[in-house]
């Protein structure tokens, strides 16, 4: 059998070496053909790039062993779905059966576990992370299994004791990284108006309906010096960013004006706005609820008012 350890970090390649050599403790196989791959990127390798490289290098493998890290989690997923294999994760124990690899998963917090068979080679799993540390050398596998009970047998070749021929993991420089190119920019991250100080704040809903008619409004809301936030489905589609959420799960604000446009009045909604002193609220559907928790219903459009209230308070 083929088996290869990956160790996509290289900040913490010495312990998660520790971890996958005593996951091994478990294994019975006495055939163990044994390579380690130290994925020598950044902190946090990028998973395309070394993709690029594992499916070449690891085309022959039976076991795929990944340390529990994030950059494990998802490289073994994404490995076993091009080469045709299987992944399973969180595991912590592990066998080959008859119909395939037996392995034993930690589920819902480790307080269950569960048994499973995989079928489809190359296995590609990732150890749990409450495997421990600094266990026997990687050819010193002489304790018994905890699914088995047999005593598992050194790597042909090797002698149980021999614990100083370990080799050093080989190192792969990882490609240019097609989805992460080197000469990207970062986007600053939208800083929103505070919505908790400002004395009047515009309120927006789904009714703008499109990201373009969210941008006009939260333009027209600057000209006004007003904050400008919005309910969870303007967030949710994508048309303003999370800092502008209004509710129960954003920002409660207490200005002396709010203006809401288009927005239905959800309780998570309104329970952000209710601390407001005054509230107007500008809907085409006369029986929307936000007509009703309003000290000002005005029913119509909502471009139609704020162009309007724009034009009027300009000097």
């Amino acid at each position: 059998m083929n088996y290869t350890l990956i160790l996509p970090n290289p900040g913490s390649a010495e312990e998660d070496s520790g971890r996958l050599s005593g996951f091994l403790q478990n294994c019975t196989d006495s055939s163990r053909n044994l390579r380690k791959i130290s994925l020598n990127g950044d902190t946090f390798c990028r998973a395309e790039a070394a993709l690029i490289s594992l499916v070449s290098l690891c085309a022959e493998d039976d076991i795929i062993l990944f340390p529990a890290s994030i950059a494990g989690r998802e490289l073994a997923v994404r490995l076993a779905a091009r080469l045709g294999g299987t992944a399973a994760v969180d595991v912590t124990e592990m066998r080959f059966c008859d119909d395939g690899l037996h392995v034993v998963r930690s589920l819902c917090t480790e307080h269950i576990r569960g048994d499973f068979v995989l079928r489809r080679k190359p296995f590609c799993i990732v150890i749990n992370k409450s495997c421990p540390a600094g266990g026997a050398p990687v050819e010193d596998i002489s304790k018994p299994s905890a699914l088995s009970g047999e005593n598992a047998s050194a790597p042909a070749g090797l002698s149980p004791g021999d614990a100083s021929g370990e080799d050093a993991p080989e190192t792969v420089t990882l490609p240019a990284d097609p989805l992460n190119p080197t000469n990207q920019n970062l986007v600053p991250q939208h800083m929103s108006s505070s919505l908790t100080e400002s004395r009047l704040v515009i309120a927006a809903g789904r009714g703008l309906g499109s990201r373009a008619g969210a941008d006009e409004a939260a333009a027209l809301a600057e000209q006004l010096g007003a904050a400008f936030g919005v309910s969870r489905p303007v967030v949710m589609n994508a048309w303003r960013p999370m800092e502008e959420l209004l509710g129960v799960s954003g920002s409660m604000i207490h200005p002396k004006l709010c203006i809401v446009l288009g927005a239905s009045g959800s309780p998570a909604f309104c329970a952000g706005i209710s601390g407001s002193g005054t509230i107007i609220a500008v809907n085409r559907d006369p029986d929307a609820p936000i007509m009703k928790k309003s000290d000002i219903c005005i029913c119509g459009d909502w471009k139609d008012f704020l162009r309007a209230m724009v034009k009027y308070c300009s000097p």
